[in-house]
């Protein structure tokens, strides 16, 4: 969301692959903004592993788990708790 520049070559890769997911800020602060891009991301990951290994969901053989680690209490939770985001696609809203 706030260009990366100064990172390696790896890692500018990885971040590539995000843009479609990415919107920018638009109202309220960048760290709102952010958290909403970083939730987004997480859902859009489980509902591609959902659709992926579908049939091994179906079987209840594979539980698809979103979460999201919150180093800074964003999510108001708690500093460094793992909160759970979606499972196999039922997301939890905020």
């Amino acid at each position: 969301m706030k260009g990366y520049e100064k990172e390696n070559d790896a890692i500018k890769s990885e971040l590539d692959n995000l843009k479609a997911t990415i919107k920018e800020p638009g109202t309220g602060s960048f760290e709102e903004a952010l958290m909403k891009n970083v939730s987004q991301n997480v859902l859009n990951q489980v509902n591609d592993a959902v659709h992926r290994y579908k049939n091994l969901v179906d079987e209840g053989k594979l539980t698809v788990v979103g979460a999201i680690y919150d180093f800074v209490n964003a999510l108001g939770k708690g500093y460094g708790r793992v909160v759970i985001t979606s499972v196999n696609g039922n997301h939890r809203r905020r």
